[in-house]
C-alpha cells in the first residue's frame, strides 16, 4: 500500500473526520426522519463534503494501485470531482434528475447548498496536516471506518411523500398545500395545470396554512346549496338534496383498486379537502387526493385525475409493458415456481425406470426441502446463523432438483414427457399474459385472470397425469415404450 493511500485512511481516522461521519449518519437517519427541515439538509451537505473526497481518494488509490498514477493527482481529482458533481446536482435539473433516478434517492435542487463547498479546502488542509505529522501506521480499525464512511454516503434524504391535504382559493387561484414545509403548487386554469409557487404567498393564503379540514368534509355549491360533495374513505359522495341522501360520485373503477395499490409509490389516498371555483363559465370542484394529486370535476362532467408536482395522477391501468410487468412481478415468480412443479410432475409421471438412483434422489430432494423449510419456520426462526446454513442447503437442493429434472427428462422418460413441454410452455405463457392483460385494464377484475389461471393449471395437471405410466418391469417398459 502506497503512502498516500495510507494517508487517506489515517485522515479518515482523525477525530474531525469521525465526527463528520457520525453527524451525517445521525442527521440522515434520525434528524431528517423525525425533524425534517432546511437545517438538516444543510448539515448533510457540510458533513458529507468534509469526508467524501478523502473517502473517494482512498477508494481510487485501492482501485488504481496497479497503474502508474501519481498519488497527489488522484487526490486532486477526487476533490475536483466532488466539487464539480456536487455543484451540478444542486444547480442543474438534468444532473439532479439523473442522479436521483440512478441511485433512487432524493436530492433537493438548491443552489444555496453550494456554500457547503467551503468544507473541501478544510478537508484538504486536514489531509496535508495528517500527512506531515502522522508517523504511525494504519490499523485494522481504519478499514472499518472506511466501510462505515462508504455506507454513510448512501444515507440520503428520506423519501418525500407528496401529500396534498389542503386547498385554498384566493383571487381565482387555487393553491394546493403539501404536507411538507409549506410546499405549494398553484393553478390559474381551474385545476387543469399546476406550477410550483415561485412567488411570495399572499397573506390571506398564509393564514390558512396547516388548517386542514376535519373529515369527513362537506362542500355545498355557493349558488346551489342543494348540490353538495363530501369526502369519504377513498370515495367522494354527492348529494342533490342538500345532504339528505348521498350517492357515490367518484370511486375506483371495478377491479382497479388492486392495480392502484401495486403501482402507486406512496399510496396515501384521500380525499382530504374539497374546493369550489368558477372558471371559464363552469362550476369546478377540486378534491385533494393526498399522494395522488387532485380530482377535478367541471359541471356535470366526470372526475379527472390531475398530477400536481410529484403527486398523482391516479393510474387505473398500465400505460406500457414495463409498468404492466412490474405490477405482476409476484405472479411471474409464482408461475416460475409452478413451471418447475409441472416439470417435476411430468418427469415423475412419465419415467421409464423408477428404481434407478437418480430417480430415487429426485423423489427425496423435494421432501428434504420441505422438511428443512418447516424446521426453519418452526424451530430455527430466531437463530439467524442456523437459518442461513439451512437456507443454503435448501438452495443447493433446489438447484440439484432442477438439474435432475432435466437429466431424467431427456434420459429416463417416454416421448410424451417431452411433448408435454410444449403444453406446459403454452399454459404458463397464457397464464402470464392473462395477468398482463389485467394490468393493462383489458381484463378489468384481477380474480378473472386468477381463476382462469387456476383452471388452466388444473387441466394441465390432468393432462400430464393422463399419460401416467403404471410401474412395470423395466425390461418390458423399455421394449414397449422405446423411442
Amino acid at each position: 500500500m502506497n503512502q498516500n493511500s495510507k494517508t487517506d485512511l489515517m485522515t479518515l481516522m482523525h477525530p474531525l473526520m469521525l465526527l463528520s461521519i457520525f453527524v451525517l449518519l445521525v442527521n440522515d437517519h434520525v434528524l431528517k426522519v423525525h425533524f425534517p427541515s432546511a437545517l438538516t439538509g444543510k448539515i448533510s451537505d457540510f458533513a458529507g463534503l468534509f469526508f467524501f473526497p478523502i473517502l473517494l481518494s482512498a477508494i481510487l488509490h485501492f482501485v488504481l494501485k496497479s497503474f502508474q498514477f501519481q498519488s497527489r493527482n488522484i487526490t486532486f481529482t477526487s476533490f475536483c470531482f466532488t466539487a464539480i458533481y456536487f455543484s451540478l446536482i444542486k444547480t442543474v435539473p438534468f444532473f439532479n434528475d439523473f442522479t436521483e433516478k440512478l441511485f433512487s434517492i432524493q436530492i433537493i435542487l438548491d443552489p444555496s447548498d453550494l456554500m457547503a463547498l467551503i468544507m473541501l479546502p478544510l478537508a484538504w488542509m486536514l489531509k496535508e496536516k495528517v500527512a506531515s505529522e502522522s508517523k504511525t501506521g494504519i490499523s485494522k480499525l481504519s478499514y472499518l471506518v472506511l466501510g462505515i464512511a462508504s455506507m454513510a454516503t448512501m444515507a440520503t434524504s428520506p423519501a418525500f411523500t407528496p401529500i396534498i391535504r389542503n386547498l385554498i382559493i384566493h383571487e381565482s387561484i387555487i393553491y394546493a398545500e403539501f404536507d411538507y414545509e409549506e410546499y405549494f403548487f398553484y393553478s390559474q386554469d381551474g385545476g387543469t395545470t399546476w406550477k410550483e409557487v415561485d412567488f411570495e404567498i399572499p397573506a390571506q393564503v398564509s393564514e390558512q396554512i396547516g388548517k386542514y379540514p376535519d373529515l369527513p368534509f362537506t362542500l355545498c355549491l355557493p349558488d346551489n346549496k342543494d348540490i353538495c360533495y363530501q369526502t369519504s374513505q377513498e370515495v367522494i359522495l354527492e348529494s342533490k338534496d342538500g345532504g339528505q341522501t348521498w350517492i357515490t360520485s367518484w370511486e375506483f373503477p371495478l377491479g382497479r383498486k388492486e392495480f392502484f395499490t401495486r403501482s402507486t409509490v406512496y399510496s396515501d389516498l384521500g380525499p382530504y379537502d374539497l374546493a369550489y371555483i368558477e372558471f371559464d363559465g363552469k362550476q369546478v370542484v377540486i378534491a385533494a387526493m393526498g399522494s395522488e394529486g387532485v380530482l377535478v370535476k367541471a359541471d356535470d362532467n366526470e372526475w379527472v385525475s390531475i398530477e400536481v408536482g410529484e403527486a398523482g395522477p391516479i393510474n387505473f391501468a398500465a400505460s406500457n409493458f414495463a409498468e404492466a410487468r412490474n405490477s405482476v412481478s409476484t405472479e411471474f415468480q409464482i408461475l416460475c415456481f409452478t413451471t418447475l412443479v409441472f416439470l417435476y410432475i411430468n418427469v415423475i409421471a412419465n419415467a421409464r425406470k423408477r428404481d434407478i438412483l437418480t430417480f430415487k434422489l429426485l423423489l427425496l430432494l423435494p421432501i428434504l426441502c420441505f422438511f428443512l423449510g418447516m424446521i426453519v419456520l418452526v424451530f430455527l426462526y430466531s437463530l439467524y446463523f442456523l437459518v442461513e446454513i439451512v437456507s443454503l442447503i435448501i438452495f443447493v437442493s433446489v438447484l440439484l432438483t432442477i438439474f435432475l429434472i432435466f437429466e431424467e427428462l431427456f434420459t429416463n422418460t417416454i416421448r410424451q414427457a417431452k411433448t408435454n413441454l410444449l403444453m406446459i410452455g403454452i399454459i404458463i405463457f397464457i397464464s402470464y399474459m392473462l395477468f398482463i392483460l389485467w394490468a393493462y385494464g383489458i381484463i378489468p377484475v384481477y380474480e378473472i385472470a386468477q381463476w382462469i389461471t387456476i383452471i388452466l393449471h388444473f387441466l394441465l395437471f390432468l393432462w400430464i397425469l393422463h399419460f401416467y405410466l403404471p410401474i412395470k418391469d423395466s425390461t418390458q417398459t423399455d421394449e414397449t415404450l422405446s423411442e
